[in-house]
């Protein structure tokens, strides 16, 4: 939840003003025109067709999965809404301010952030989680050239969606369910939408260079006169890495600079900094070229974790933990070591990927791998497309390990047990087979 924040946060920090509460939406007046059908701008008419033959299919049969999925689903129909309207308000209005943009863009980003954390302990967890996934591309609209492309930024995130649209549909291969049509509109969603920004926003937004001014076209949004006192947040990162300011933080908490706060205590009582002391080393995140080798490490909870290795270049992941990593070029070998509770979504390596002493991972591999090495893991589910179904996989002292043939959408256990006979004077090996 906290980097989908930051995600969603960021994007609007970097518009200089800090914002306040919201505001409730004021009335529109009476001489604010609305287009008609006839003046709805094509790309307008594009888009909603894309969201009604998606998410709007999914939201009919939301109420047959379950009522908290019903629920969230209508939430994600306004955050849809809100995009179209404001792709529609773009085209007419000319480019607003920093703070006039962040503000307009504020109610969407708040709800999109209302769906990002759902209850775990809900039976349809997988379709939750992949609605909030789902909805930080909205990042699209706000992001400039020095941010990636919009439709690249957009694919990158339907990649993380469908990691969890393809648990809802996993043994469900070749049948007509309400599952595998929600993983089915999540992907089309994803895949249409990008290609309409390809071919319509490359590069953003395009804004109406002599259109109206913002809050003409956008009655609605009100303009706080001041910055608020207290700017949260939004005041706090100021555009800055948060990574760069944890640091300070962690340096800050650390029971070794507060040796004076609490002189009157026992014993007994002091022995509780002890224990936390263990808790506080936790080294700040980082992402850096030494040699031919990247590092990413030290991250957590970060759901948009996204890196470009060049061809004959290495990386190397270290202690992540509820991580989303995407690796979307091609390169040399994957070492994953120490991670916990992440998905990794790999493009091509010409060598190897090799996981090591981590538990819980999903791992994905869209192009081709020769070799897949798991070592001293527990628990991890290997996706593979068509592309990939060569490679060979080498495990040993790993325990729960699943492969999935994306074009097959089915689960295959990795043989974990195995029988060893002596058979004239030489050692055979065969699995170990449940009747």
């Amino acid at each position: 939840m906290e980097a989908l924040i930051h995600r969603f946060e960021n994007a609007v920090v970097r518009m200089e003003t800090a914002l306040g509460s919201s505001t409730a939406p004021a009335p529109a007046s009476a001489d604010t025109q609305k287009p008609t059908e006839a003046e709805i701008d094509p790309l307008v008419t594009q888009l909603d067709k894309i969201i009604q033959d998606t998410f709007g299919k999914i939201d009919k049969e939301a109420a047959t999965i379950g009522e908290d999925v019903a629920a969230a689903s209508a939430e994600v129909m306004s955050v849809l809404a809100m995009m179209r309207d404001f792709v529609d308000i773009s085209l007419r209005a000319k480019k607003p301010g920093m703070a006039e943009l962040a503000e307009a863009t504020k109610p969407m980003f708040e709800l999109a952030m209302k769906l990002a954390d759902p209850d775990r302990r809900s039976a349809h967890y997988d379709h939750l989680k992949t609605f909030g996934e789902a909805m930080s591309a909205l990042q699209w609209l706000v992001m400039d050239p020095s941010m990636g492309t919009p439709a690249g930024y957009v694919k990158e995130i339907g990649g993380s969606a469908m990691m969890y649209a393809n648990r809802v549909r996993k043994g469900q291969a070749g049948r007509d369910t309400v599952d595998t049509r929600f993983a089915t509109a999540i992907d089309a969603f994803f895949k249409q939408l990008e290609e309409y920004i390809r071919e319509n926003f490359k590069t953003g937004l395009k804004w109406c260079p002599n259109g109206a001014d913002l809050k003409s076209v956008h009655p609605a949004m009100k303009i706080a006169p001041n910055p608020p006192t207290g700017g949260g947040l939004f005041d706090a990162f100021d555009g800055k890495d948060p990574t760069t300011m944890m640091k300070h933080v962690t340096k800050d908490m650390k029971t070794k600079n507060q040796p004076k706060q609490a002189p009157v205590k026992s014993q007994a009582p002091a022995k509780k900094p002890v224990a936390a002391k263990k808790d506080a080393p936790a080294r700040p995140p980082k992402t850096e070229l030494v040699m031919r080798k990247w590092t990413i490490e030290n991250y957590v909870g970060d759901k948009a974790i996204v890196h470009e290795a060049e061809s004959g270049q290495s990386v190397y992941l270290y202690n992540l933990v509820d991580c989303v990593v995407q690796l979307p070029t091609k390169f040399n070998q994957l070492t994953v070591d120490n991670c916990r509770g992440c998905g990794i979504i790999v493009e091509t390596t010409t060598a190897s990927i090799e996981v090591i002493n981590s538990k819980k991972l999903e791992v994905q591999i869209n192009g081709t791998c020769p070799t897949m090495t798991i070592d001293n893991t527990r628990g991890i589910q290997v996706h593979l497309s068509e592309t990939a179904a060569a490679v060979e996989l080498h495990s040993s002292t790993s325990t729960d390990m699943n492969v999935l043939p994306m074009w097959l959408e089915e689960e295959i256990p990795v043989p974990q047990q195995f029988v060893h006979k002596l058979v004239d004077g030489k050692l055979h090996t065969t699995t170990e087979e449940h009747v």
